[in-house]
């Protein structure tokens, strides 16, 4: 109990350790959470309403639901980022959301993985648009 709040805390963290701190801008960390609070908590929420149409690689994600979650992220992260860079994040972000990432025994939490894909594309996005 408490694992996936302990995750998503360090998820938070770890973005703006990263992007408050180096050669970046704050926007990055608030998109990146919010693509992590917004688009990946619709995620879970809309899948369990609707068929499941189980992705290729993951039988236990819902195509249905991680469109409506790249849907919804980028509404969100669209506040401190362009609307294409937030499309781009959230779809990157959560598509890697449906690999299970494993080191050794341990599995990676999803918490952890989204923000800091998300925010890594959103940094690279930004750099190349500039």
């Amino acid at each position: 109990p408490g694992r996936g709040a302990f995750y998503y805390f360090l998820g938070v963290f770890l973005c703006f350790l990263i992007w408050n701190n180096w050669y970046s801008e704050l926007r990055v960390a608030y998109s990146a959470i919010l693509i992590l609070a917004v688009g990946d908590s619709l995620n879970h929420m809309v899948a369990r309403g609707f068929p499941h149409f189980a992705i290729p690689w993951n039988k236990r994600k819902n195509i249905l639901g991680v469109l409506f979650g790249v849907i919804a992220g980028a509404f969100a992260a669209q506040f401190f980022v362009p609307l294409s860079l937030a499309i781009v994040a959230s779809l990157i972000a959560l598509i890697a959301e449906t690999i299970p990432f494993r080191i050794g025994k341990f599995y990676i939490d999803d918490n952890i993985t989204v923000p800091l894909i998300a925010g890594a594309v959103i940094h690279l996005g930004l750099l190349f648009l500039s």
